[in-house]
Formats: structure tokens, sequence, C-alpha cells
């Protein structure tokens, strides 16, 4: 997936002055929840893959970023919980009080993408309304 994108995107973004990547991990490859080990281990190589990546490119014009969302309401979520009462508890413990939504996640990739983050790349953005910040 990732791997191969940037195997094919980067040869034909330096011939052409440069450009931008930006990767969608979670924020299993932060740290595991423990539900899926593999799914973990392969959103942690995201994760590290943008980071040797843009040490390695980020000097011939491409900028290669990565976002670790944590939950995102998306119909592959609500699907995931058996009732709507269910997926209202996701809220209730959360420090906004709610999980993030697509739109914002979105907003983010096209703000990495853009002119406007010309001076960031090799880094992780965590986009989860504080949870990874309230479990520390």
């Amino acid at each position: 997936g990732v791997f191969l994108c940037c195997k094919y995107a980067i040869p034909a973004m330096t011939a052409n002055g440069g450009g931008s990547i930006v990767s969608i991990s979670s924020m299993s490859g932060v740290r595991g929840v423990g539900y899926s080990v593999p799914y973990a281990v392969s959103k942690a190589g995201v994760i590290h893959l943008t980071t040797v990546a843009a040490s390695q490119y980020t000097s011939q014009g491409v900028r290669i970023n990565c976002i670790a969302p944590g939950g995102v309401d998306t119909p592959q979520m609500r699907g995931s919980t058996a009732s709507a009462e269910a997926f209202s508890g996701r809220n209730e413990g959360h420090p906004m009080g709610r999980v993030g939504t697509a739109d914002e996640i979105a907003n983010l990739v096209l703000w990495l993408a853009s002119d406007e983050a010309s001076y960031v790349s090799g880094s992780t953005y965590i986009i989860d309304g504080g949870a990874w910040a309230s479990a520390q």
C-alpha cells in the first residue's frame, strides 16, 4: 500500500520539482490497543516509513507527512458497534465528548498537502481530540 505508492510517486515528484505525500496511519500505530497486533504493527510501519522517506527525499522537494487519527465517525466504525447506544458510549469517555469526523481528518490532509505547510516534512500528526494527551 503506502510503500508501493511512495516507490512509484516519489520519482515522478522529484522529476517534476517536488510534491507532497500524506500517509494515513492510526493511533494504533502510536500505541497498541491490544485487539489487533498485525494492524498496530502495520500502522507503526507507516509512521516509520514516513519518517525515513522524508529524511531521504525532503531535500529533493518531496514533503512526506503522516496522520494518525483516533476514532472517526465512519460507516465502518458505526458498523463495528452493536447498537446506537454502544456507539454513543464511545463518546462518553472521550475528552471532547465525541469522536472525530472524516471532514476533520480531510482538512488536516488538505493543509499538509498545500503550500501553507511548505516547511512541514517528516512529521506524524495525532488527530484524536485530545484522547492521547488525556491518557498520559
